[in-house]
């Protein structure tokens, strides 16, 4: 596999990986404001930079799998990136914690092997690809130093992460994030979800078919919607899907 093809699959896997967000937020944020997380605000602008970002960086390899997606599924999947990248600095600020030396080689090597794309797309790339692990890196190192000081000598990794984990579940309680409801996103658990926001039922073949749509970034669809929700996607504006 050559350097390309293995950047563009991992790419590509880093999106299919993403699950988003579950259960209920606090209400929408101000006009123009994607979400507000703890002190820190998310602008619409911004996602929808990166969104387009992420679709140029990853096009290629959808068309190369035969692949399509709405772009409101990137959005959502960019913007969970940026709000959960967000919450994990803020937790990292507030313990004194940095990430580790192996996560910032990792992060490096994949820098360089964006650094011949467009710096929206490399940008793009980078935040959908590496949020989970900076996400488990630092909660890692939260965890494992609040066993420490509570008397473990050598947590272990799984233990410093489930120890991390529950900090986080703590913060987002006491600093519950405000998403605007186009992105179906919710942000009240450490583990992806998300929720299905909409409020009325689809009848006719085209609302069913743009329920499919949405649904894909909510749940797995069934084998026998794969295909109908393909042929939808592909019979959008081509400002509105990628691949």
């Amino acid at each position: 596999m050559t350097p390309r093809s293995t950047r563009t699959a991992y790419l590509t896997a880093a999106f299919l990986s993403v699950g988003l967000l579950s259960a209920c937020s606090s209400g929408g944020p101000q006009p123009g404001v994607a979400a507000v997380v703890g002190e820190e605000s998310i602008r619409v602008s911004e996602v929808n930079r990166l969104t387009d970002g992420f679709c140029e960086a990853a096009r290629r390899d959808f068309q190369g799998q035969g692949d399509v997606y709405p772009m409101n599924v990137l959005s959502s999947v960019v913007l969970q990136a940026l709000a959960m990248n967000s919450i994990i600095d803020q937790l990292a600020d507030d313990y004194d914690v940095e990430p580790s030396l192996a996560f910032e080689q990792q992060a490096a090597d994949r820098e360089q092997s964006f650094s011949t794309l467009d710096p929206d797309q490399a940008e793009a790339a980078l935040l959908v690809q590496g949020s989970a692990l900076h996400r488990d890196d630092i909660l890692t190192g939260i965890g494992r130093q609040e066993l420490e000081e509570a008397g473990v000598a050598e947590p272990s990794v799984d233990d410093a992460l489930a120890q991390g984990n529950d900090i986080l579940s703590v913060w987002l309680v006491e600093n519950p994030p405000r998403i605007d409801p186009q992105y179906h996103l919710t942000m009240d658990t450490p583990q992806a979800g998300s929720v299905d926001t909409t409020t009325s039922h689809a009848v006719t073949t085209a609302a069913v078919d743009a329920m499919l749509a949405d649904q894909f970034a909510i749940r797995a669809l069934e084998a026998d919607e794969t295909d109908r929700f393909t042929d939808y996607v592909r019979s959008l504006p081509a400002t509105q899907r990628c691949g």
